[in-house]
């Protein structure tokens, strides 16, 4: 039996954490990150925050300017619209080569919990099932091409999909397109799901790009913060973990 190592266990805590923090707006786009503030935060050595950081650095949320240290990237619409442009490429390829093989099951599943949150009154924030659902929608879209490399090329993009959702806290129009989408699928109609699908990452791409050209202020995010924290309250009054003191 592989013996668990703590320091990696721990690492990994620490990714989680901090990559949560920056997907949900918890730390503002293009801020300097002090890395002794995370060694007193996380009770750890410089070693493990370094490795979290080159693990964030891979991710793209974390950039490492020379002489200058790491900081949180900064979204712009240039990004947005490549990230937006690949959605579109990868997810409309899944569907054509993947339609048949789709899990209809899950797929039905989906579609009456959709159908049901359409009925309830519209929230000013994303709610957390809505997140759950589109995550968990657009990975049966990916995987049903049984194709890895397209899944971990479609991950690594998937952290700036996550900014985008927080950065617009509107979902109405966006769950009346995934009931589009998912109808068309259980009917086995491959060009209408695709169609419904490119204009539903189209719309939401549009979203972002007015949010990011308006030079959205911190105000607004820290509105964001709120909306993100709302999401969370249950996870928060449940968790007390409090990460051990490790040195490395």
């Amino acid at each position: 039996m592989r013996k668990i190592n703590i320091n990696d266990t721990l690492v990994k805590k620490i990714y989680e954490d901090m990559k949560e923090k920056i997907v949900n707006l918890k730390l503002d786009f293009g801020k300097r990150i002090e890395i002794k503030k995370m060694i007193e935060e996380y009770g750890v050595s410089q070693t493990p925050i370094r490795e979290v950081l080159n693990m964030l650095m891979k991710d793209g949320l974390v950039i490492n300017k020379t002489r200058r240290g790491y900081f949180i990237v900064d979204i712009t619409p240039t990004d947005m619209s490549e990230i937006y442009d690949l959605r579109i490429m990868m997810e409309s390829y899944a569907l054509r080569k993947g339609i048949l093989s789709i899990k209809r099951k899950k797929i039905e599943e989906l579609l009456e919990s959709a159908r049901e949150m359409v009925q309830e009154p519209v929230q000013p924030y994303k709610p957390k099932k809505y997140i759950d659902m589109d995550r968990e929608l657009h990975l049966l879209i990916i995987n049903s091409a049984n194709n890895g490399r397209l899944r971990d090329m479609y991950l690594h993009i998937y952290p700036f999909v996550e900014i985008s959702q927080q950065l617009d806290p509107s979902y109405e129009r966006s769950m009346k397109e995934h009931i589009a989408i998912m109808e068309s699928i259980i009917k086995g109609d491959l060009q209408k799901a695709v169609n419904f699908l490119n204009e539903h990452i189209t719309n939401c791409k549009n979203d972002g790009l007015k949010i990011i050209n308006s030079g959205f202020s911190s105000i607004k995010i820290e509105r964001n913060k709120e909306i993100s924290s709302h999401n969370e309250v249950e996870e928060l009054n449940e968790s007390t973990e409090v990460f051990p003191e490790v040195g490395s």
